[in-house]
């Protein structure tokens, strides 16, 4: 069929794929004299009902679309001829590699431009899902991703290749369309929803950054385990896992959101880059999905050069006075006892704090949809807090300073608050935070929890 011509309009110049039933050719439009993508389904010959309902949907599906980085469709028809009969469809030819061809030349990508790959992607399917009906694609890899450079820069993606395309309501029956290593477990049921898109988005923008299919990546509980190869910033990594997590309930609720998301990470953050702990009495243990966050206190000096010994005198003060008790009667010890008891209280209270400020740490324990907040002494959790990550509004947090309460300058300590829709949950009172560390503290929670981050100013 090549250097022939379709409909007396299309000449076929050039042979740009070819699948069972199925040719693609670069073919030039005589009407409009322009470059055009011809694509044919060859009938007969292995080709099912299934392949042609597929590219009438393909077909019906591009005709209605109209956004810049989804190659227009321009004609479709049916070819009836002595060496060929099928059904020919015509769409804008865009010039580019696709980003399989870049991975296989073993070209790299920087962290600005994933991110401006991951930003161009998410704003197609932002167009796609928010359709009435929602438009899924059920197929985004490398191959059907395009890729205009402009001065050796990514210019604009373009994405391709919609023979896999649902219409969510369209009343099609359950078919597993998709390719292997990009595709949710939903998918391999036939069913596809606005997540799945965000899975195997998600699942390329692994392999750019690994180099490794996602096919042969180990998993853990059907999650993709990408983490020890490549050397991620802990918002970075955290925002791949919930593209790719197993449940689609998990992931983002939609291409926006996702968008967003990536658009609350530091923006002077790179890929590459953690975020800089700081050094001292902060700890960071990661295992799996899980990171361990542990802060020891730090109680100024003149508490502990005056809070011991005051502790002291008043506990030894009250151990003097037990034997005295015993020799009395046990009329005088109930006098006596319900007389010191408030005072025993008061002592054992301010021991157990003197020994939380001690000894005693902050332990969370984030993962993507939960935090755990305990203060501990030892191995003991003394007081315990959860929070499911639905319920968290964002994450605020303070460096110390002055703030003017009713004329009156007050010195505020640097502090991180939790936010729900009903309540401010103070996480680190008493742990006398410096400056970096409350930020690093707030950067890192609203970072693996996927939620906003504020900065609360004091004012001088």
């Amino acid at each position: 069929m090549l250097h022939s011509c379709l409909g007396d309009r299309y000449d076929l110049e050039r042979l740009l794929g070819e699948a069972p039933g199925r040719l693609t050719f670069l073919a030039c439009d005589r009407a409009a004299d322009r470059a055009v993508v011809v694509k044919l389904l060859r009938f007969g010959q292995g080709t099912r009902w299934e392949d042609l309902q597929r590219c009438e949907r393909e077909a019906q599906t591009l005709a209605a679309l109209e956004h810049p980085a989804i190659p227009k469709l321009l004609d479709h028809f049916e070819v009836q001829r002595a060496d060929f009969r099928g059904f020919a469809w015509v769409q804008d030819y865009v010039t580019g590699a696709s980003l399989r061809a870049c991975l296989a030349a073993g070209e790299r990508f920087s962290p600005s431009e994933v991110m401006q790959l991951a930003r161009q992607v998410l704003e197609i399917l932002d167009y796609l899902h928010g359709r009435s009906p929602p438009v899924i694609h059920r197929d985004i890899k490398p191959a059907n991703l395009l890729i205009q450079r402009d001065s050796g820069a990514i210019a604009r993606v373009f994405l391709v290749d919609f023979g896999g395309v649902q219409v969510l309501g369209g009343g099609q029956t359950r078919t597993v369309v998709g390719s292997y290593g990009y595709m949710p477990l939903e998918q391999f049921g036939g069913r596809s929803v606005p997540a799945s898109d965000l899975y195997a988005l998600g699942a390329t923008l692994i392999e750019v950054l690994t180099g490794v299919h996602p096919a042969d990546l180990p998993q853990v509980d059907f999650r993709l385990d990408f983490g020890q190869g490549v050397p991620l910033a802990l918002g970075w990594r955290t925002w791949l896992e919930r593209m790719t997590a197993p449940q689609a309930s998990d992931r983002f609720l939609s291409a926006r959101e996702a968008l967003a998301a990536l658009d609350r990470l530091d923006a002077g953050q790179t890929l590459g880059d953690a975020l800089a702990l700081p050094s001292g009495r902060v700890g960071l243990r990661e295992t799996g999905r899980s990171r361990a966050l542990t802060l020891r206190p730090a109680p100024p000096k003149v508490w502990l050069g005056v809070g011991v010994p005051f502790v002291l005198a008043w506990d030894i003060l009250l151990a003097s006075i037990v034997p005295t008790a015993i020799a009395q009667s046990p009329l005088h010890q109930a006098i006596l006892a319900g007389f010191f008891l408030p005072f025993a209280l008061a002592g054992g209270a301010m021991t157990l704090g003197l020994l939380l400020l001690v000894l005693g740490h902050l332990h969370l324990e984030v993962t993507p949809d939960q935090l755990i907040w305990e203060y501990r002494l030892g191995g003991w959790a003394c007081f315990r807090r959860r929070w499911r990550r639905q319920e968290l509004e964002a994450v605020e947090w303070r460096s110390p300073g002055v703030e003017t309460r009713e004329g009156v300058p007050v010195q505020v300590p640097a502090t991180v608050i939790l936010c729900t829709p009903r309540q401010r949950h103070p996480l680190t009172t008493g742990l006398n935070l410096s400056g970096d560390e409350a930020r690093w503290l707030a950067e890192t929670l609203g970072q693996s929890l996927q939620i906003p981050l504020r900065s609360l100013t004091s004012e001088p």
